[in-house]
């Protein structure tokens, strides 16, 4: 992937790069972990606001990571979405064509079309 990079000053001068980049999915880490690695980064800060609210940023951003590790196959398995959302589940039926308990989850979506509804008259 690459991302394009294009900056501007005060006078609407202006540069650009592209640089190529890879994503590396994170571990998991614990509370104590991410708890050490907010206090080190805002032990640098001292009284600078700007590097402050950089800490807060990288430690929440750790903490929003949904771990999709264990799910497998969510489409051939329930005929759901992919694990996205929530740790360890897939995500909502895959499509109108399905029906199933809303939400992301992994119990089965059944097709629509084999579903046989008996009502008596």
């Amino acid at each position: 992937q690459s991302v394009f990079v294009q900056i501007y000053d005060k006078y609407d001068a202006n540069s650009t790069a592209l640089f190529d980049i890879e994503v590396y999915r994170s571990k998991s880490v614990s509370a104590s972990s991410l708890s050490q690695l907010f206090i080190d980064e805002s032990s640098h800060a001292a009284n600078d606001f700007d590097k402050i609210q950089q800490a807060i940023v990288s430690t929440a951003s750790s903490l929003n990571t949904v771990n999709c590790s264990a799910v497998v196959d969510c489409f051939n398995r329930y005929h759901r979405r992919p694990c996205r959302e929530v740790s360890g589940l897939c995500g909502p039926c895959y499509n109108s064509s399905f029906v199933g308990l809303p939400s992301d989850g992994n119990t089965y979506c059944h097709a629509i079309n084999d579903i046989n509804i008996n009502s008596e008259h």
